[in-house]
Order: structure tokens, then C-alpha cells, then sequence
């Protein structure tokens, strides 16, 4: 029951975006990454944000964000669920609604990567039909992290 809706990212989300994606980063993502919470701050996550909202989905609730969805090509590129608004069926409406973005293009199969310390997204993504298809070590954001690629089949894409 996630009780929010979906709306394309428009140019005023810029701040609230930035704002929820540092809470998430504050929250646990630092942590999975093994970095300092300080080595982001708000102005990061908005100049990396900014490029992408024409390809960003917004899930609200009472004209607030409480997640979002981005995409790229065949790429789930980002899926972000704010703190309390976890397990309330909020990423699997922002999954859904990533996945059919990427069929639109009509591509055939999907794939995201995710910090592979991050167990329960693992878990999330496997639960709506991701397999993992390989794991990789990259330098970016720090040297040496493990991360792990999921793939996904779209039907009625092609």
C-alpha cells in the first residue's frame, strides 16, 4: 500500500530531491559505501541530480516527494525511497514504473547495479524477478567497492 503517486520530475523537485537523497545517504547508504557521512552534502546530490530529471519519475505523497526513479537507456540508474517511507510499497511502485520507462525505449532487458553490502535492496530486486548477473569491484566512489549488476527480461519489449 504505498498510497503515492507518480509524476514526472520537474525543475522545482531539485532541492527536495537532493534533500531526501542526503537523508537516504545519512540514513545507511554511507554506511554500505564505506565512506564519511560529511563526504556528501545537499549541493552534491543536487548538481548530480539536476542532468537527470528529465528522465526521473517522482513518487509523492501530499504533494511531497518521498522517492524517486531514474533512468538511462537500458539503465535503472537510480531508485531512492525515503527513511520512513521504506516497505510501504513505495520502491516497488518506483520499480514497476522505472522498468516500464526502459520497455517505452523498447529495450529487452534491463539492468542496475547496487552496493553489493546492501542486502536488502539485493533482496528487493530479487523479489520483483531481478537475477543477478555478475559481481565487480569499482573505484568510484571509493577505491575497491563491491558492487553487484542485476538484470531483468521486460516483457512485450523488443
Amino acid at each position: 500500500m504505498s498510497a503515492a503517486k507518480l509524476r514526472p520530475a520537474r525543475s522545482d523537485d531539485l532541492e527536495a530531491l537532493a534533500e531526501l537523497h542526503h537523508a537516504i545517504w545519512l540514513d545507511s547508504h554511507a554506511g554500505f559505501v564505506g565512506l564519511p557521512t560529511s563526504a556528501r552534502d545537499v549541493r552534491w546530490y543536487r548538481e548530480v541530480i539536476r542532468p537527470t530529471l528529465d528522465r526521473t519519475l517522482v513518487a509523492e505523497r501530499s504533494g511531497a516527494p518521498v522517492g524517486y526513479v531514474t533512468w538511462l537507456d537500458e539503465l535503472l540508474d537510480d531508485i531512492w525511497v525515503a527513511p520512513w517511507a521504506q516497505g510501504q510499497g513505495v520502491g516497488a511502485l518506483l520499480l514497476r514504473a522505472g522498468e516500464e520507462a526502459i520497455r517505452a525505449n523498447g529495450v529487452a532487458e534491463a539492468r542496475l547495479e547496487c552496493v553489493a553490502a546492501n542486502a536488502g535492496a539485493q533482496r528487493f530486486y530479487e523479489g520483483h524477478g531481478w537475477r543477478l548477473a555478475r559481481e565487480f569491484v569499482t573505484d568510484q566512489p571509493r577505491p575497491g567497492l563491491g558492487m553487484a549488476e542485476y538484470r531483468k527480461r521486460l516483457s512485450g519489449a523488443g
